[in-house]
């Protein structure tokens, strides 16, 4: 019998097509189950407490942790939640999860940080703005 010839090595390289790290995010196609299964998992994330390398428990209060998880950018949370009213739902429950999680931690922390992401997050201000259609002046 004859020995196959060996081949080099690029051309081995060039018969296996590249596969993208996250696939096609750009191809995705939008499936309501796979949507609302996702929101399902958001929500029992926010919900867990998570156990860091010491063994302490650890409070999950950033969604922006459980959409890199899931390998997601925040426009496509985005998108779901404008095509999905369950997700939406869901989405909007996280994020009240995520506020009053803030706030307690607030309470009890010396530090701002706690207040900077509820600013930043939130929507909580320091002041009430004014806005000038509001303003009656007289003459």
């Amino acid at each position: 019998m004859k020995a196959k010839k060996k081949q080099p090595i690029s051309d081995a390289i060039k018969k296996i097509p590249y596969q993208r790290l996250f696939g096609n995010q750009f191809g995705l196609k939008y499936n309501s189950n796979y949507v609302e299964q996702l929101a399902d998992e958001m929500y029992r994330w926010f919900t867990t407490k998570s156990v860091d390398s010491e063994g302490r428990e650890q409070t999950r209060l950033w969604l922006r942790d459980f959409a890199i998880s899931k390998g997601l950018n925040r426009q496509r949370i985005s998108e779901y939640a404008k095509k999905n009213t369950y997700f939406s739902y869901v989405l909007e429950l996280c994020k009240g999860i995520q506020e009053s999680l803030l706030f307690k931690l607030g309470l009890t922390s010396k530090s701002a940080m706690p207040i900077f992401a509820l600013k930043a997050v939130a929507g909580w201000r320091d002041y009430h703005e004014i806005k000038a259609e509001h303003i009656i002046t007289t003459n």
